[in-house]
């Protein structure tokens, strides 16, 4: 099984990370359920991060905002 950087779990449910850390917020993170969410934007988001870019990126917010979701 390959190791997959930006995922994760959060009890059961999958979750992709955005953010490891919010400014200000250290001991906060971002995370986005991908379960929860359509499969047009499940399917980009897990592109991004199987992407190069997205597995050599220390957030993934930094390699998703230069990508273009579903809904533009």
């Amino acid at each position: 099984m390959n190791f997959i950087k930006h995922i994760g779990r959060h009890g059961d449910n999958k979750v992709a990370i955005v953010f490891r850390q919010l400014p200000s917020e250290d001991h906060m993170a971002l995370v986005v359920y991908t379960d929860k969410i359509p499969a047009t934007f499940h399917d980009t988001i897990m592109k991004v991060i199987e992407s190069d870019p997205g597995q050599k990126a220390k957030e993934l917010a930094d390699v998703l905002h230069r990508n273009m979701l579903p809904d533009g």
